[in-house]
């Protein structure tokens, strides 16, 4: 069922539309099936997002999850996205999984970073 709705969103629709539809005890996982959809095509946009939403493990797991794409398209905007996060844990995730893809792209831009 979530999988599916966001079959008909593309990356200019509004994913607040399609959350609605799902009760508030599934919404959290409904958050992966969006990041899955659009972290490919528009991970920026995503990333902003779900940035904006409140926190929740789903959310920021959807974060991870997104700035590894980011990482293959642009790395250093996601280096400094990561970067202005607060010292915790998503961080620390959302870094492992920025300097893991950026490494297999440019191992030398990921060590810098």
């Amino acid at each position: 069922m979530i999988g599916n709705l966001f079959e008909n969103l593309d990356e200019a629709g509004n994913p607040e539309e399609v959350l609605n539809q799902v009760p508030d005890s599934m919404r959290d996982i409904a958050l992966m099936g969006y990041a899955e959809k659009f972290a490919k095509e528009a991970p920026a946009e995503l990333v902003a997002y779900l940035d904006e939403l409140p926190p929740s493990e789903n959310r920021d797991r959807a974060l991870q999850f997104s700035v590894g794409h980011w990482a293959v398209t642009e790395p250093d905007k996601a280096a400094q996205w990561v970067d202005g996060l607060e010292e915790n844990e998503s961080r620390t995730f959302a870094a492992r999984n920025l300097a893991n893809t950026w490494a297999r792209y440019d191992l030398e831009g990921a060590m810098e970073w």
